[in-house]
């Protein structure tokens, strides 16, 4: 199965087959009325940033070791019509993640009335 074929079935209108029935991070991370039920969120390429976290709260300096890490791929989509539908179907996915890097992920403004508007006007 190609990447185009898999994203293509994740985006379906209507019921999908089993290995596309996924949910969305939006959906994981925020409340029934739209606002993020979350307090911290660290993206998982600034491993760091927990380590520092952690490491505070414990009083004493932690490290994690880079394990179980994917394999690159090549996750290009080639259909421009499909890209453009997988980016509608994760509007507010791309709104939460760009609102956390541009706070450099580790944040306390997540319950911000900035975000909750930017994530209820493209719902």
């Amino acid at each position: 199965m190609s990447y185009d074929e898999f994203i293509a079935e994740y985006v379906a209108e209507g019921p999908r087959k089993p290995y596309a029935n996924l949910g969305t991070q939006f959906r994981f991370l925020t409340l029934g009325d739209g606002q993020v039920g979350i307090d911290h969120i660290i993206p998982m390429n600034r491993i760091d940033l927990f380590e520092d976290f952690i490491s505070e709260k414990l009083g004493e300096r932690i490290s994690i070791p880079s394990k179980n890490t994917s394999a690159k791929m090549n996750l290009s989509i080639e259909d421009p019509t499909l890209e453009f539908k997988l980016n509608k179907h994760f509007a507010q996915d791309i709104i939460l993640y760009n609102f956390i890097k541009e706070n450099e992920g580790f944040n306390k403004k997540l319950h911000s009335n900035e975000i909750f508007a930017a994530l209820q006007f493209c719902s």
